[in-house]
Parts: C-alpha cells; structure tokens; sequence
C-alpha cells in the first residue's frame, strides 16, 4: 500500500514523483484540503539543511514503522475537533 511518507520520504525523491501518485494517495486517504500540485509544490521546495545521515536515518526511522503512534496525532491536526 502507498502511503504519503513512503512514496516521497526525501525532498530528491519529490523531484521525480508523478502528480498522479499524489494524487491517488490523496483520494484514498479522502484528503481534500489540498490538491496535487499543492502537495508536489510543497515537497519539492529547498529542504531544510541538515548534518550528513541525518535524512538517512529519519527516512529509515520512518520505513521501520517506529513512529506508528504518531499516525492517530498527525490525523486530528486536519481535523477541527477542538484539541
């Protein structure tokens, strides 16, 4: 299954992502504040600098599924339900 921080881990990867693939992820994830292009516009600005195997080790961090209990945390933020 494609999820958002799978298919683009890495500003170099959202160079050459498809705005189709956003897109999908978009959709089943019933996501509609933003569109395509508003996403690949994001990705693809200049990435924060950071020190060397700093991008390594957050993306394999995030390819482990250590930070599954973010999921539910992340989620409220698009939500409006008072927190």
């Amino acid at each position: 299954m494609v999820t958002p921080d799978n298919l683009v881990p890495t500003p170099q990867k959202a160079r050459r992502v498809r705005k189709s693939s956003v897109a999908e992820v978009l959709k089943k994830n019933r996501i509609r504040r933003f569109d395509a292009d508003q996403v690949l516009a994001i990705l693809r600005q200049m990435p924060v600098t950071v020190q060397d195997g700093a991008v390594a080790a957050a993306t394999a961090h995030i390819e482990t599924n250590e930070c599954v209990a973010l999921g539910p945390a992340l989620a409220s933020l698009g939500r409006n339900d008072g927190l």
